[in-house]
């Protein structure tokens, strides 16, 4: 099968390799994951990753025991931040056992530098508008909260809304402000964070917000806005494949093309795109073929327009039968933070 999946033609994209530009305050994103329990598990696990540009992921998994061994808490914790795309989220779990103690947190933060750019025909302009859109799967014990809070452009304290029940599932929260000609500068600072802790004799604890908090700035006609990060709210960057069938049969040809859209700032990428065999073998294509596993096919780049073919393969009937799919994706360079979503194309394959 490797040898299979080596004859697979790859068209080679010319890239241009260059810095983000980042400039003024500071921005960016953390997320930070702490699990932690009593007993003779050691430290707490916890994982931060502190400023990232434009995504930060972090998680926490601790199985905390007695001296003797005897579990005693399973505890864990995820946090992600993403400028690109605005979202932010959150998901804590407790599970003890009988006599078992344990704790999670997890905090999402986002931090920018925003500069409105008003027409001159305006003095003032009061109706800009925040959005924020926050998504719960599941929120369960006395002891679980979350929240959302973020500090509004120029206000000094920051405004929270309270995320536990009775709120709703989806809960939808807009604030507005206005904008001066002479107060169109701004450092804009959000999070979403969930805590929660438990006992043997309360149960299993989990608040899960993983579904993301959404921002949205919706702003009046003329007004357009920038940030220092470049990437906030902006649209990211696209890898989309697609294929010329779904269902192939010997001696037909599969022609997988791809499509690279760039986005609106200047973020570094990785690119992958891996095939699933039906057994669930994974390999990657290369420039002038595959690897097993995942790996990029390009590192640390720009994305320019292309599109074009990338695979053309004339099935022999040697191959497995079965269902076979196409992943494309891009990452932050050199992470696995995604940059947008992961696209997948299936075909099915019988001789």
């Amino acid at each position: 099968m490797k040898r299979i999946v080596a004859l697979l033609l790859v068209a080679v994209v010319a890239v241009l390799v260059r810095a983000a530009p980042v400039s003024g305050a500071t921005v960016g994103t953390e997320a930070l994951a702490l699990a932690g329990a009593p007993g003779c598990s050691g430290p707490p696990s916890d994982e931060q990753d502190n400023l990232g540009l434009p995504s930060s992921f972090a998680s926490a998994d601790l199985t905390a025991v007695y001296c003797d061994g005897t579990p005693l808490a399973h505890s864990t914790a995820l946090a992600t931040a993403n400028l690109v795309t605005g979202k932010l989220g959150v998901k804590v779990t407790v599970d003890p056992m009988m006599f078992g103690v344990g704790s999670a947190q997890a905090k999402a933060t986002i931090v920018d530098g925003l500069h409105f750019h008003v027409p001159p025909a305006f003095a003032f302009l009061n109706d800009v508008e925040l959005k924020i859109t926050v998504k719960r799967s599941a929120f369960l014990g006395i002891n679980t909260m979350a929240q959302y809070c973020d500090r509004l452009f120029s206000y000094r304290s920051f405004s929270c809304i309270d995320l536990a029940p009775p709120a709703a599932d989806i809960n939808v929260f807009t604030r507005k402000f206005g904008l001066a000609r002479n107060m169109t500068d701004f450092q804009f600072t959000a999070y979403l964070q969930a805590d929660t802790a438990s006992t043997g004799a309360l149960g299993r604890m989990e608040a899960d917000f993983s579904n993301t908090a959404t921002l949205e700035l919706i702003l009046p006609p003329g007004v357009t806005f920038t940030s220092d990060s470049g990437v906030f709210l902006s649209p990211p960057p696209t890898l989309k494949l697609q294929l010329n069938a779904t269902t192939l049969h010997s001696g037909d040809t599969m022609i997988l093309t791809a499509t690279l859209t760039p986005g609106t700032s200047s973020i570094l990428v990785d690119a992958y795109i891996v095939l699933q065999l039906p057994d669930g073998t994974l390999f990657s294509l290369q420039i002038g073929g595959a690897m097993p596993g995942i790996a990029p096919i390009v590192k640390n780049f720009i994305p320019p327009s292309f599109t074009g073919e990338v695979v053309r393969y004339t099935l022999t009937g040697r191959e497995p039968p079965g269902t076979y799919s196409w992943f494309a994706a891009l990452t932050q360079a050199g992470t696995l933070n995604l940059v947008g979503d992961v696209q997948q194309n299936t075909f099915a394959f019988s001789r």
